[in-house]
């Protein structure tokens, strides 16, 4: 029945074309395109450490690129990350002075 109602934990919800039209629809967050995360930077016993949104903008490289070369770090010199919390970073000194190779 297309235009009834429809019971949900005790609530009858009116249904159909007219009531549809008023009701809010959400949305997720919608991520800024060429970023797949916020720039992060953390200072740990004086080193800087930075997460890959970093280092996509400082290196002018994808996210997605440097995510497959962090994959490959044993053939390309991708110095190892530090996990903090869920999020991984990397010393932005050795990464940049290593010459990671593509």
């Amino acid at each position: 029945m297309p235009f009834g109602n429809v019971e949900t934990a005790g609530t009858r919800l009116p249904q159909g074309p007219a009531q549809d039209q008023h009701r809010p629809v959400h949305m997720p967050a919608l991520r800024s395109i060429g970023s797949m995360s916020r720039p992060e930077r953390r200072l740990v016993d004086g080193r800087e450490l930075v997460n890959r949104a970093v280092l996509a903008e400082t290196s002018g490289l994808a996210e997605q690129s440097l995510k497959k070369l962090y994959g490959d770090r044993a053939r390309n010199g991708h110095p190892e990350g530090i996990r903090i919390g869920r999020g991984l970073f990397f010393d932005k000194e050795a990464w940049t002075g290593r010459g990671v190779r593509g």
